[in-house]
Protein backbone atom coordinates (compact mmCIF):
# COMPACT_ATOMS: atom_id res chain seq x y z
CA UNK A 1 0.00 0.00 0.00
CA UNK A 2 1.03 3.47 -0.87
CA UNK A 3 1.87 5.33 2.29
CA UNK A 4 2.90 8.98 0.15
CA UNK A 5 0.10 9.94 -1.46
CA UNK A 6 -0.48 13.00 -3.24
CA UNK A 7 -3.39 15.36 -2.71
CA UNK A 8 -4.91 16.69 -6.17
CA UNK A 9 -4.80 20.24 -5.85
CA UNK A 10 -4.49 23.51 -8.54
CA UNK A 11 -1.06 24.00 -6.37
CA UNK A 12 0.69 20.62 -7.36
CA UNK A 13 -0.78 19.84 -10.92
CA UNK A 14 1.47 20.79 -13.45
CA UNK A 15 -1.43 22.50 -15.11
CA UNK A 16 -2.55 25.96 -13.64
CA UNK A 17 -6.54 26.15 -13.28
CA UNK A 18 -6.29 29.61 -15.16
CA UNK A 19 -4.60 29.06 -17.92
CA UNK A 20 -6.10 27.05 -21.16
CA UNK A 21 -9.18 24.68 -21.65
CA UNK A 22 -11.51 27.31 -19.94
CA UNK A 23 -11.63 26.11 -16.34
CA UNK A 24 -13.77 27.24 -14.24
CA UNK A 25 -14.84 27.06 -10.57
CA UNK A 26 -18.51 26.94 -9.25
CA UNK A 27 -19.64 27.57 -12.94
CA UNK A 28 -23.43 28.57 -13.43
CA UNK A 29 -25.54 26.52 -16.14
CA UNK A 30 -29.14 27.42 -16.23
CA UNK A 31 -30.48 27.85 -12.64
CA UNK A 32 -27.73 24.72 -11.57
CA UNK A 33 -24.00 25.14 -10.65
CA UNK A 34 -21.44 22.41 -11.40
CA UNK A 35 -18.32 22.28 -9.43
CA UNK A 36 -15.92 22.37 -12.25
CA UNK A 37 -16.33 23.31 -16.16
CA UNK A 38 -14.10 22.96 -19.12
CA UNK A 39 -15.19 24.96 -21.62
CA UNK A 40 -12.71 23.64 -24.13
CA UNK A 41 -14.29 20.58 -23.65
CA UNK A 42 -17.66 21.41 -23.10
CA UNK A 43 -17.25 18.95 -20.00
CA UNK A 44 -18.78 19.11 -16.54
CA UNK A 45 -16.85 17.58 -13.18
CA UNK A 46 -18.68 17.08 -9.91
CA UNK A 47 -16.76 15.84 -7.18
CA UNK A 48 -19.15 14.53 -4.68
CA UNK A 49 -17.87 13.92 -1.16
CA UNK A 50 -19.99 12.26 2.05
CA UNK A 51 -22.84 14.66 2.38
CA UNK A 52 -24.11 13.97 -1.24
CA UNK A 53 -25.83 11.24 -0.04
CA UNK A 54 -27.84 12.97 1.37
CA UNK A 55 -29.25 15.35 -1.42
CA UNK A 56 -32.76 15.27 -3.04
CA UNK A 57 -32.51 12.41 -5.72
CA UNK A 58 -35.35 13.55 -7.46
CA UNK A 59 -33.66 17.67 -7.80
CA UNK A 60 -30.10 16.20 -8.66
CA UNK A 61 -31.75 13.82 -11.23
CA UNK A 62 -33.12 16.83 -13.09
CA UNK A 63 -29.66 18.71 -12.65
CA UNK A 64 -28.05 15.90 -14.70
CA UNK A 65 -30.81 15.45 -16.85
CA UNK A 66 -30.58 19.56 -17.99
CA UNK A 67 -27.03 19.88 -17.72
CA UNK A 68 -26.05 16.51 -20.07
CA UNK A 69 -28.67 18.48 -22.50
CA UNK A 70 -26.14 20.47 -23.35
CA UNK A 71 -22.57 19.18 -21.50
CA UNK A 72 -20.56 15.87 -21.00
CA UNK A 73 -20.65 15.49 -16.99
CA UNK A 74 -18.43 13.17 -15.08
CA UNK A 75 -18.79 12.87 -11.04
CA UNK A 76 -16.28 11.30 -8.59
CA UNK A 77 -15.64 11.05 -4.59
CA UNK A 78 -13.62 13.36 -3.18
CA UNK A 79 -11.82 10.50 -1.79
CA UNK A 80 -10.62 8.52 -4.83
CA UNK A 81 -7.10 8.26 -5.57
CA UNK A 82 -5.96 9.93 -8.65
CA UNK A 83 -4.43 6.66 -9.97
CA UNK A 84 -7.74 5.91 -9.84
CA UNK A 85 -8.92 8.16 -12.95
CA UNK A 86 -6.65 7.33 -15.30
Amino acid sequence: MRTNMVEVTAKNSPYHPHEGFGFERHYRIGDYTVDYFISDFGLCLECNGYEHEYYDKKYESQRQEYILKKYALVRFHHKIRAEGLF
